[in-house]
């Protein structure tokens, strides 16, 4: 455990990992919750592998990672003295499971690789995207082409686009009605990489990176000062610049029928002017660095009963590579 400089203070953190025999998640622990978890696991009588039994916890996705919080009602057990938790200790024993050491990302799987990609690339060759998801595109902003459109009421649930009707707005994915919408950037600009100029949609998250602002702000901001000021002042601070994004590869952009793409994430490494098919660096998913992470904690997978405990738990020993 340590203590870290936050918006309120200096902050006691506990993190640690948690594993199955097969998987590792990261576990983030605040406050006098920290303190109190730190306090049960540094016991000199805390057998090993130690067990691990949380309750109520808040599962996160960062980089396509799966992270463990918790809320007030979490609850974390080392060593609970059940059956259950006997029988799976003794079987990492039998198995001679070891627990990751090392740094935090030991047994994470690394971060998915982009392909850095051209758009001359994403027009000619959109039959090969087919499987693709995502890709990355490095292009400067030539212009903006809808001026008077930068934003639009979203899903605060799923961000998609809503409807406003009888005071209330719509959610066609979600198919729900609430009062009040998240207002978020969408900016239509022309994109050129030097090998093809396309249309661009810079999401939300890509233009608060860029401007330091929300949606929020800069409409408050346009009661105060004439509306055209305001907006060709944002506009200034994004026409011409290079950015590294990733690209969304929609249905229609597969099928060949959008050549309009929709950037949703900056990429903050520099991505070397290659050609197509170039990798980009692998991105580091870590939030936090290793520093005051605990070892050697196993995560209990299944309370429920003890045979549950009886099945042969997969190590990387386990794992058949192929080519």
């Amino acid at each position: 455990m340590k203590k870290v400089p936050t918006k309120i203070g200096q902050r006691e953190v506990v993190r640690f990992l948690i594993a199955d025999g097969s998987i590792s998640h990261k576990v983030t622990i605040w406050g006098d919750f920290a303190t109190a978890v730190s306090s049960d696991y540094y016991k000199p009588d805390l057998e090993q592998p130690v067990i691990c039994i949380m309750t109520n916890t808040k599962i996160g996705v960062f980089m396509d990672h799966v992270q463990v919080g918790t809320l007030p009602s979490t609850r974390v057990f080392f060593n609970l003295d059940v059956e259950p938790v006997i029988e799976f200790r003794n079987r990492l024993i039998e198995i001679g499971y070891k627990s990751p050491g090392g740094s935090a990302d030991v047994a994470m799987n690394s971060a998915p690789v982009l392909e850095h990609v051209s758009f001359a690339s994403l027009i000619a060759n959109s039959e090969s995207m087919v499987a693709k998801e995502t890709v990355l595109s490095t292009f400067t902003v030539s212009r903006i082409e809808e001026e008077d459109d930068f934003w639009f009421h979203s899903c605060t649930a799923c961000q998609a686009e809503v409807l406003r009707t009888e005071r209330k707005f719509k959610c066609e994915t979600c198919n729900r009605s609430f009062p009040y919408a998240d207002k978020r950037f969408r900016i239509l600009v022309l994109a050129d990489d030097k090998t093809h100029a396309c249309n661009v949609l810079l999401m939300d998250r890509i233009v608060k990176q860029i401007l330091g602002t929300t949606v929020t702000n800069m409409l408050n901001e346009m009661k105060k000062a004439p509306a055209t000021s305001s907006v060709s002042e944002m506009y200034k601070k994004i026409i011409g610049k290079e950015i590294s994004a990733k690209i969304i590869l929609t249905e229609g952009n597969k099928n060949g029928d959008s050549n309009i793409y929709e950037a949703v994430e900056l990429f903050d490494k520099t991505v070397n002017d290659s050609s197509s098919g170039d990798k980009s660096p692998e991105t580091n998913p870590n939030t936090f660095s290793s520093s005051g992470i605990v070892q050697g904690i196993e995560l209990f997978h299944t309370p429920g009963s003890a045979g549950s405990v009886s099945k042969k738990i997969k190590t990387e020993d386990d794992i058949v590579h192929i080519g």
